[in-house]
């Protein structure tokens, strides 16, 4: 946790495969809680699910994200985060606010490549 900290206020992992956050630079929400639905090793993939708090309930009705790790010939990895969302019916989605969110999940991933 503590090479994440710049980002989070808090990361609690709880029950089979779940855990809990609390963003710092978040604007839109305090917490989020998520489900792991995939790990697997041999094809270097994560996925997981939020399953409350977060963005749920205010614009978006559900919201699953996959991370696969590519690894690189010359050494390191690329990373692909791919998030499949459902926005509530009626609800505006500010592109703006995806631009920033993109930003700071590049400057954490960034933060995980310096150490």
């Amino acid at each position: 946790f503590s090479l994440l900290s710049p980002f989070f206020k808090e990361m609690e992992a709880s029950a089979p495969l779940s855990s809990s956050i609390s963003p710092l630079a978040n604007k839109d929400y305090s917490y989020a809680k998520e489900r792991v639905d995939e790990i697997d090793e041999d094809k270097m993939v994560y996925k997981y699910t939020t399953i409350d708090g977060g963005p749920l309930g205010k614009k978006l009705s559900a919201l699953n994200c996959e991370l696969k790790f590519v690894p690189r010939k010359e050494g390191g990895c690329v990373v692909i985060w791919i998030c499949n969302y459902e926005t509530l019916p009626g609800a505006q989605l500010d592109e703006g606010r995806a631009q920033e969110i993109k930003e700071h999940s590049g400057a954490m991933f960034k933060k995980i490549e310096q150490y």
